[in-house]
């Protein structure tokens, strides 16, 4: 495979873990404390529509744009997804920003489950149902979005279906194993190779979709073509550190704001 085939696959499958991690936090939280069954119905309610949704929004994407368009379009999607991912890291790597943590995000999952009332429809639990389709349909569109545009940009639709299905696997065997909130793995660090990953194929197809605006309305090329992608990847890496080196607090920050709180108490 090419690089910027390896690249869709890493990329693909890092996001997928992500996002399919946060998802089964929420399942299983209501899984545990209010039911299995009527959680389990909202995930597959909500697997089944983002299927429905990614054939749909894949084949008008394919039918209605030209191929630099379509860079265009999807490669600025991209880099605005991939950005505001990266933002995230860069603000928590700088401090400035709490860590995700899946541990407590099940807890509190857990008390907002416990303390919902009873319902039940047709034999369902609404309140596991709904906050199991919601969880797993709006972490599934962002996945769907990452397989669409990886997919399309790069060709492949299939290998980035595949990585998207192998990071659905895993994490449901790691959940299975564990039987409890996976925050052994390094979500914040995967969350920011995945953020430079996004907004460098972001880049790349952006910057050769604007060919749509030349005569012939062909595509730009990079020099060296795939091989430009690793070098977006550390370019963006070096300009999201200046950020945290910029953003983290300083000595002289902590002890500014240590006496503005000495003088508040004072007064």
């Amino acid at each position: 495979m090419s690089p910027e085939i390896w690249g869709v696959v890493i990329a693909t499958f890092a996001a997928c873990v992500v996002e399919m991690v946060e998802a089964t936090t929420i399942v299983m939280a209501m899984g545990f404390t209010r039911g299995w069954r009527s959680a389990l119905v909202g995930t597959a309610a909500a697997l089944g529509i983002l299927a429905l949704v990614t054939a749909v929004a894949g084949y008008a994407l394919t039918t209605w744009l030209p191929e630099a368009a379509l860079q265009l379009v999807i490669g600025t999607l991209l880099l605005i997804f991939g950005l505001q991912w990266l933002r995230k890291a860069i603000l928590r790597s700088s401090g400035r920003k709490a860590v995700h943590d899946e541990n407590a995000i099940y807890r509190d999952e857990v008390d907002a489950a416990q303390a919902a009332g009873t319902s039940s429809e047709g034999g369902l639990d609404m309140f596991a149902f709904m906050v199991s389709f919601k969880g797993v349909f709006l972490e599934g569109m962002e996945v769907v979005f990452i397989v669409i545009t990886f997919g399309l940009n790069a060709h492949d639709i299939p290998a980035a279906a595949l990585a998207a299905a192998a990071a659905v696997v895993v994490v449901l065997i790691a959940a299975l194993a564990v039987r409890r909130p996976l925050s052994m793995i390094n979500e914040n660090l995967l969350k920011y190779g995945v953020a430079l990953m996004l907004s460098s194929f972001g880049t790349y197809w952006a910057v050769e979709g604007i060919g749509i605006f030349r005569d012939g309305r062909a595509s730009i090329e990079w020099p060296g073509n795939d091989l430009a992608i690793p070098v977006l990847i550390v370019v963006w890496f070096v300009l999201s550190r200046v950020y945290v080196w910029a953003l983290r607090p300083r000595p002289a920050d902590h002890a500014a704001t240590a006496d503005h709180g000495r003088k508040a108490r004072s007064t």
